[in-house]
């Protein structure tokens, strides 16, 4: 029963080791500088893209509705 008592300590002791580590490494990286925005005409093109995407994940969605609806009656 011991060994497992102890066990259990040494795997409690390396998890809290790694959450710490982590905070550290978490803390330093916000130290360095942060990376440059984004050009304008990039982020454009992105909402263009999401949009396009919006766009046809509704139709998508209305084709999918229309069949179930067909398939329901």
């Amino acid at each position: 029963m011991n060994s497992w008592i102890i066990l259990q300590f040494v795997v409690d002791i390396l998890l809290l080791s790694i959450i710490i580590f982590y905070i550290i490494k978490d803390s330093l990286s916000k130290n360095k500088l942060q990376q440059p925005l984004p050009a304008l005409n990039e982020l454009k093109t992105l909402a263009e893209s999401l949009q396009q995407l919006i766009i046809e994940s509704e139709k998508i969605a209305a084709r999918l509705e229309k069949i179930l609806m067909k398939k329901k009656n």
